[in-house]
């Protein structure tokens, strides 16, 4: 409770802050899925379940109900000290939740990129599961002494965390930490499929459009993690839910959109890969055909999640990229073949 008047306009102000953020990251984010609802029709609904399927549903939905829950409570707040306190429980773990699945989607495709190396899910598998156990430790040792109250003023009802330990902040330095692995991936694979085109950079291309979605990904919610984990560590506890909506929101967002535009550009035809590579033109075709639901009998179909989630492999079936353990053989081969041909 502030002792002074100073104190409490600091607090009044600190609230108002409080609802505003929350509300403007909840439009911003049921804005942008309504304005892609069209193409989650079309390039999710209408496809098979798969484990991708689900990830990018917890995503969305789960973040959004998140962002919906959060605006609800801080916009109207008319509740008890322990509910209040279940309420901040609920958005920790949910929260993760969210920023877990997103994870898991792009370990999924960084796999796939490097050709399903072993040695690379071991690594990534040992980070993420650090990255998970460290967060739940930091919440549930945040959980057991954080004080939330409902009521922080007299008349002023709003969920209010007071009390939180001095180490909160350090939740997002997990999360941060694994995402620059996988950003450092998608870079090297990235840059490398630049320079051994040597054609720019395609508006169909797969390998192009992961590569740019994870730039625009990665940036976005690296800048609101980073943000949040400074906030938390420099200012009072009444800042604690001003920048957390926008993360979330970043989260939902551009995950989701990673998802949809992956998917757009595979069920869309692959026409410079056509023109590039016009033997296999009628394979590619035959092959986008099949994933949008042909003739075909189950055993000869290729789908895109079986390309995402490593079940076949994208330089035999697109085109689009090799592995980085073929590239290793034929730069080991090359100055075998020269020496020889000398």
């Amino acid at each position: 409770m502030p002792d002074s008047y100073g104190e409490m306009l600091e607090l009044v102000k600190d609230i108002r802050l409080i609802r505003l953020s929350q509300l403007t990251a909840t439009l911003v984010a049921l804005y942008d899925h309504l304005i892609t609802l069209d193409q989650e029709v079309d390039l999710i609904w209408s496809k098979r379940w798969s484990l991708s399927k689900v990830l990018f549903v917890v995503n969305r939905y789960l973040g959004g109900a998140v962002l919906l829950t959060e605006a609800v409570v801080f916009l109207k707040g008319d509740m008890s000290d322990n509910v209040s306190h279940n309420f901040f429980v609920f958005q920790g773990w949910a929260s993760a939740c969210v920023v877990w699945a997103m994870q898991v989607i792009m370990q999924l495709r960084v796999m796939a990129m490097y050709g399903h190396s072993k040695s690379l899910w071991i690594m990534l598998s040992s980070c993420f599961v650090a990255e998970v156990a460290a967060m739940g430790v930091i919440l549930g040792m945040t959980y057991k002494v954080i004080i939330v109250a409902a009521e922080p003023l007299p008349g002023i009802a709003i969920c209010t965390p007071i009390g939180i330990p001095d180490y909160f902040f350090a939740f997002w330095i997990p999360i941060v930490a694994f995402e620059f692995i996988l950003f450092a991936l998608v870079l090297y694979q990235g840059a490398w499929h630049a320079m051994e085109s040597g054609n720019g950079w395609g508006p169909t291309s797969l390998m192009n459009i992961l590569v740019r979605d994870s730039f625009m990904y990665f940036f976005l919610t690296l800048l609101t993690y980073v943000t949040n984990a400074i906030v938390w560590l420099t200012l009072s506890s009444t800042w604690l839910e001003v920048p957390e909506g926008f993360a979330l929101a970043a989260t939902c967002i551009m995950g989701s959109r990673l998802v949809l535009n992956m998917r757009e550009a595979y069920y869309s035809p692959f026409v410079e890969e056509q023109d590039r590579l016009a033997e296999f033109r009628e394979r590619e075709s035959n092959m986008h055909f099949r994933a949008t639901g042909g003739d075909e009998g189950p055993g000869s179909r290729v789908y895109l999640d079986e390309i995402e989630l490593g079940e076949t492999n994208w330089a035999d079936d697109s085109g689009v990229m090799k592995p980085v353990a073929e590239r290793n053989r034929e730069s080991q081969l090359a100055p075998s073949s020269s020496s020889q041909s000398a």
